[in-house]
């Protein structure tokens, strides 16, 4: 069993491969997965904060001062730039309409496995989800009224039932890390890491349920809203990831942040936005995890260059 978790944990960015390939050729099993997203989210929080140090989640408190403003560019002051450009260019429709929304979305439940396994900081990354989820409510009023003008629309109920899940499962993490410190290197880490792969694996399976029925409809629509995703989330990487650099921030860490801005929870807004709206942006959503799950498989060469110099 050892040996295989560790070949699990080894090939982690393959298993969420594995969960893509996967969610488009069994959509019966995806949605059976789909069913069942929110103790999969709440396993991916446990073990992504029981891999962690506790000294490491005291120290994560002084760093308010610049996951906030960060959260604040990223959340809202990004998406109204954008959201200006788009009318100033006289671009609109669903596809301008979803980006503005993904633009305003917090960043990924599943955030700091995936900073994990590809190599980057997973303690920023689960700090920026945090204030994200907890700022989203103030965040998105401004870009949910561009795109849907006078609709009482907020994702107040979801962010505060994320930011639940968060708390419940983060603490009895910390409450268990603090009985149970195995060693940074030892087989119980290793262990962790296999199961946040395998966890990671079954969430995308469970997003990705309405690809193959928009494949087979309209395979053109797809394809050009898939090439939008690959662009809009690679692009939102390396940029943030640049500006981070230019920073003079620790590569491993900017590295997270950059993760986080070009992955993020747009499935939170589909709560709480019109059902004549969803069609249209349902296809985008599903595409977008594409290039979300194989960050760690398309970019941890391109965060390992960063990290090595």
């Amino acid at each position: 069993m050892t040996r295989l978790l560790t070949i699990i944990a080894r090939n982690g960015r393959w298993m969420l491969v594995a969960g893509l390939v996967g969610g488009v050729l069994l959509p019966g099993l995806a949605s059976l997965m789909r069913a069942g997203l929110f103790p999969l989210i709440a396993a991916i929080l446990f073990v992504s904060v029981l891999r962690v140090d506790p000294a490491q989640i005291a120290r994560s408190f002084t760093h308010m001062r610049r996951d906030v403003p960060l959260v604040l560019f990223l959340q809202l002051a990004l998406p109204l730039a954008v959201a200006a450009i788009l009318h100033l260019g006289g671009v609109s429709g669903p596809l301008a309409s979803v980006v503005i929304l993904t633009l305003a979305a917090a960043p990924i439940t599943g955030g700091a496995g995936l900073a994990a396994l590809t190599g980057l900081d997973g303690m920023t990354a689960l700090r920026l989800l945090v204030w994200g989820t907890l700022l989203l409510p103030l965040t998105s009023m401004l870009p949910l009224q561009i795109v849907f003008p006078g609709a009482a629309i907020s994702p107040l109920e979801p962010a505060l039932r994320l930011l639940g899940v968060i708390a419940l499962a983060g603490g009895l993490a910390v409450v268990v890390r603090q009985i149970w410190r195995p060693g940074p290197q030892s087989d119980a880490i290793v262990m962790l890491d296999a199961v946040s792969a395998l966890l990671l694996a079954a969430l995308v399976l469970g997003l990705m349920d309405a690809i193959q029925p928009m494949l087979l409809r309209d395979p053109l629509q797809v394809t050009e809203m898939l090439a939008a995703a690959f662009a809009l989330n690679f692009g939102l990487q390396i940029a943030a990831n640049t500006a981070m650099r230019r920073a003079g921030s620790d590569p491993a860490v900017g590295g997270a942040v950059a993760l986080m801005a070009g992955n993020r929870n747009l499935a939170l807004f589909l709560i709480a936005l019109p059902p004549a709206s969803l069609e249209a942006m349902m296809v985008f959503v599903g595409c977008y995890q594409i290039p979300m799950f194989l960050t760690p498989l398309l970019m941890r060469g391109y965060y390992g260059r960063a990290v090595r110099h």
